[in-house]
């Protein structure tokens, strides 16, 4: 799969492998395709109500959400069908988000849509990057995505933490901030999980965008 292109990182930069191997998985799916397939808002918003993450680190989630403001990207969770259940997002990448269904409900597992950062994160189930053009779909190079994936005490996959920009405001703490957010995640579920874990506040839900 050729990647030279303008908005490829420099040419001494390697492919990670996982990226590569991603590609190898895609290769059925159709690169010009539009972008993700959306599920009905009300069925992604009982998913979200009964996703583990939301349920047991609220206060993670708020932390999530101010970083994501802070740094100016979008901020998504998913879950392990790689269906965004919640997303906060500036204004500025509204409308590309909408043009490719990356909004709650849209569905990022790679074999819908491709090498993302949500759907090669849960394939790859390690913390990636997904620098424009190593996107899969064609209406996906003009983002770079930094997932990582979360797991429930058991080392079941939960879903995935996300942030995502435009190329051109690519940050290099992207990968580091969701890296650490999902090990947080997981420390605070295996200290819930403990027999002497006290009960659990109901979360206290922060600003976020629905379809």
């Amino acid at each position: 799969r050729a990647k030279q292109d303008p908005l490829t990182p420099p040419a001494t930069t390697l492919v990670d492998p996982v990226v590569q191997a991603s590609w190898q998985r895609c290769v059925p799916i159709d690169t010009a395709r539009r972008g993700s397939p959306v599920d009905p808002a009300e069925d992604t918003r009982e998913r979200w109500d009964e996703s583990p993450i939301r349920r047991a680190v609220p206060g993670l989630i708020v932390q999530f959400e101010q970083a994501a403001r802070s740094s100016d990207l979008a901020a998504v969770i998913s879950d392990t069908d790689g269906r965004v259940l919640w997303q906060q997002i500036p204004r500025w990448l509204h409308a590309g988000a909408d043009r490719i269904g990356f909004v709650p409900g849209g569905v990022w597992h790679e074999a819908t849509s491709g090498t993302n950062g949500v759907g090669t994160a849960l394939a790859a189930d390690r913390p990636v990057t997904v620098f424009a053009t190593e996107h899969w779909l064609g209406q996906v190079n003009d983002w770079v995505c930094y997932g990582a994936p979360v797991h429930a005490p058991d080392g079941t996959q939960i879903g995935v933490i996300d942030l995502s920009t435009s190329w051109r405001r690519a940050n290099p703490l992207g990968l580091t901030t969701v890296a650490t957010m999902a090990r947080l995640i997981e420390v605070e579920l295996r200290a819930q999980d403990a027999p002497s874990a006290p009960r659990v506040a109901e979360p206290v839900e922060g600003p976020s965008r629905w379809m």
